[in-house]
C-alpha cells in the first residue's frame, strides 16, 4: 500500500503541473469571439517561410508580441499560420482544457499521501512488540528525572550533584525522544510532530541552560531554568496525549 502511495503521488504530481501549465493557454479554434480582447502574455512564433528563397528552418517570425490585444484580424492569422494555442493573461475556469486533470493530480495527491500514512502505519502495527520504550514513556523518564533535579535544588544541592543529575538526562533521556520521529510521524501526522517537537525543543533548552548553569556554578539560572524545563515537558506531554488520542493512536 505504502509503494502503490508513492506511485500514485508521483503520477498526481505529474498530472497536476501539466493540468497547470495548461491554465492560461486557449485554443485559437475556439473562435473570436472567445479570444477577442484577450492579453497575450506570450509571444506566439511561427516558422519563417521564405518567398522564393528556401528559408533556414530555426527563422523564426513574431506574429503577435507579448502585451497585444487580441482583435479578429489577430484571431484570423493565428488561425491562418496554424497556432492552436495562446498563451493569454486572463485565467476563465471554463475555457481551462486541463482543469480535470489538475483537479484529478490533487485528488490523487491527497490520496497517496493517505495511503502512504496508512500503508506506514499499518507496517508498525505489524511489527513484533518492541521493548523500546514509546514517546510518552520517555517524556514520563523525563519529567521524573527533572523532578529529581527539582528535589536536590529544593535542598541546595552543590552544582556537582546537579550536573551529576542532569547530565543523565541531555545524555541519555532527551535525544531517546526524537529518535521515535517515524513512529510519531505515522501515527500522528508530519505537521503534528513538528508543532510536537516546538514545545519539546524549548523544554529541551531549558535543560540544557540548566546544565550550563549548574557547571558555571550559577545555581539560581539552574533552579529557573528546571522550573522552566518542568512546566514545558508538562506541556509537551499534554500535547502528545492530546494528539494522540485525536488519531486514534497508542502512545
Amino acid at each position: 500500500m505504502k509503494l502503490f502511495g508513492f506511485v500514485l503521488v508521483a503520477l498526481s504530481l505529474v498530472a497536476g503541473l501539466v493540468g497547470a501549465g495548461s491554465a492560461y493557454l486557449v485554443r485559437v479554434d475556439r473562435g473570436a469571439d472567445e479570444l477577442v480582447g484577450l492579453t497575450v502574455n506570450e509571444a506566439v512564433v511561427v516558422p519563417l517561410i521564405g518567398l522564393g528563397e528556401v528559408a533556414d528552418p530555426l527563422d523564426t517570425e513574431v506574429l503577435v508580441p507579448k502585451g497585444t490585444v487580441l482583435d479578429a484580424d489577430h484571431v484570423q492569422h493565428l488561425a491562418q499560420a496554424d497556432v492552436r494555442h495562446v498563451r493569454v493573461e486572463e485565467f476563465a475556469f471554463g475555457r481551462w482544457e486541463g482543469k480535470f486533470l489538475f483537479l484529478g493530480g490533487v485528488l490523487g495527491l491527497g490520496l497517496g499521501a493517505l495511503l502512504v500514512r496508512l500503508g506506514a502505519r499499518m507496517a508498525l502495527d505489524a511489527e513484533p512488540a518492541e521493548s523500546e520504550r514509546g514517546p510518552s514513556e520517555v517524556l514520563a523518564e523525563i519529567r521524573t528525572a527533572v523532578d529529581r533535579v527539582r528535589g536536590a535544588v529544593a535542598r541546595h544541592a552543590d552544582g556537582p550533584e546537579l550536573l551529576a543529575l542532569l547530565s543523565p538526562i541531555v545524555d541519555d533521556l532527551l535525544p531517546a525522544f526524537p529518535a521515535g520521529r517515524d513512529r510519531m510521524v505515522a501515527r500522528m501526522g508530519l505537521g503534528a510532530y513538528a508543532q510536537l517537537m516546538d514545545s519539546f525543543a524549548a523544554a529541551e533548552r531549558q535543560v540544557h541552560r540548566a546544565w550550563s548553569a549548574a557547571a558555571d556554578g550559577v545555581l539560581e539560572e539552574t533552579a529557573e531554568c528546571v522550573e522552566r524545563a518542568a512546566a514545558l515537558f508538562d506541556q509537551t506531554r499534554a500535547e502528545l496525549s492530546g494528539r494522540l488520542a485525536a488519531h486514534g493512536a497508542k502512545s
